[in-house]
């Protein structure tokens, strides 16, 4: 029994490298310089988008299966072979770029060494919370969070109706009778596993795992092509993924009473604790893990940032169209995130005066919105969203002002470190 879970697990493992190959090939068509760690993170966002949208083209066709999942997989991953075969040199001088950047002093501003240390902690963490989302115990199923114990058994429904309801009419699974009105690639991708052989609760566990692997570098590449400030790219990483994390006190306390061996066995949860009043999950527990369409969308967003951001200094046209193609399939991954690119990418358009942005604009609505007007709910006569999560107009909004406010960070910090250098410098070089 514990070889064939393991044999399962293997091949899903397997279906993941493969996606992430497929798009760091796909990193290629840009045509920017990137850096190693970027293609990588980026390539990890563009290769779960192209698997996901051609198998889910697939799955209309064939319905759920190993049929969708070759043919969801192969046509990106031929594709993604051809444009590297094309440029061959560039991809070694990319690889000995990264080996030689790993050996350098963590002091040296090219260094990758930082950014591995906090991907490796952050991986490290993100990997035992999603580890625990769902565990299996005498008792039944125990849920590794309050936000997990809420949102999960809807997505769990979604997925489902994917992976074994053969739902390519789109009609809701929890309102009979309903057209299923939602972002729902993050539950596709998920159900994709089923296939390879995960249980459905492990294909939404993997499908959230991988992205969440790939948060940090994107956040800290999008830092540093904005500021050049690796410093600031270290507490912008903090500040947002622990904003909210007041429970660290209280694990503080824990350990100088208790001592290190808490560790293995933590005594209680830090991220809600009524009996002292913390009722606020951090960002990670309560959004990014538990609302993984939203770690979709941020992830979709900070790749395009990275391309457009490396694009800039040229003008390339190639890299402007392919940030718009990435964004514009959030329109049914997290249509927060399209609009929110398209208001920034308006801005920027204007503020250049470049027509290039056209390249970026014209494809993301183009591809974005035909995808979220098919999944936007009805209105009624208040101007309240009717969904099956029951969400209103005002919280649409208050998330595109906390994205638009969470660019902004980078820019707030930059001066600080700058001061905390002693050497204060102008921020961003016009491209």
């Amino acid at each position: 029994m514990a070889g064939h879970y393991g044999d399962r697990m293997l091949v899903s493992l397997l279906f993941v490298a493969m996606i992430v190959a497929t798009g760091y090939g796909l990193t290629y068509s840009a045509g920017v310089r990137l850096r190693f760690e970027e293609r990588m993170a980026i390539g990890t966002v563009a290769g779960v988008f192209a698997v996901s949208v051609v198998t889910f083209v697939a799955f209309e066709m064939f319905g759920m299966g190993w049929p969708a999942i070759g043919v969801g997989l192969a046509v990106p991953l031929v594709a993604a072979t051809w444009i590297v075969r094309g440029q061959p040199a560039l991809v070694r001088a990319d690889v000995r770029s990264a080996a030689r950047r790993m050996r350098l002093r963590s002091a040296h501003r090219s260094s990758l060494r930082p950014l591995a240390v906090v991907t490796t902690a952050a991986g490290a963490v993100a990997t035992r919370i999603i580890s625990l989302s769902y565990q299996t115990t005498s008792r039944g199923v125990s849920a590794g969070s309050l936000a997990v114990w809420g949102d999960w058994s809807a997505h769990l429904a979604f997925a489902g109706s994917f992976a074994y309801g053969d739902n390519r009419s789109m009609r809701s699974p929890i309102a009979s009778g309903q057209p299923f009105k939602y972002h729902f690639l993050a539950d596709f991708f998920g159900s994709m596993f089923t296939v390879t052989g995960a249980t459905l609760d492990q294909g939404l566990v993997i499908s959230a795992w991988l992205l969440a692997i790939v948060f940090t570098p994107l956040l800290w590449s999008s830092v540093v092509r904005l500021v050049r400030s690796r410093l600031t790219a270290l507490f912008t990483v903090m500040l947002f993924t622990l904003s909210g994390g007041v429970g660290l006190w209280y694990f503080a306390v824990d350990v100088s009473r208790d001592g290190w061996n808490i560790i293995s066995s933590l005594p209680r949860t830090y991220a809600r604790i009524p009996e002292v009043h913390v009722w606020v999950d951090n960002t990670i527990s309560a959004s990014l893990y538990a609302q993984r369409s939203t770690l979709f969308g941020l992830c979709a967003g900070l790749a395009a940032l990275v391309v457009l951001l490396a694009s800039r200094p040229t003008w390339s046209s190639r890299g402007f169209a392919f940030a718009g193609v990435l964004t514009g399939i959030t329109g049914i991954a997290h249509a927060q995130t399209l609009l929110t690119a398209i208001a920034l990418g308006v801005l920027a358009s204007l503020v250049d005066r470049r027509r290039t942005w056209l390249w970026f604009l014209i494809p993301a609505i183009a591809i974005g919105g035909p995808l979220a007007f098919s999944i936007a709910p009805e209105t009624n006569h208040v101007g309240m969203r009717r969904s099956g999560r029951g969400r209103g107009c005002l919280a649409v909004i208050d998330l595109h002002v906390c994205y638009v406010c969470a660019a902004a960070v980078p820019e707030v910090l930059a001066p600080l470190t700058g001061v905390m250098r002693g050497r204060p410098k102008r921020l961003v070089r016009k491209g």
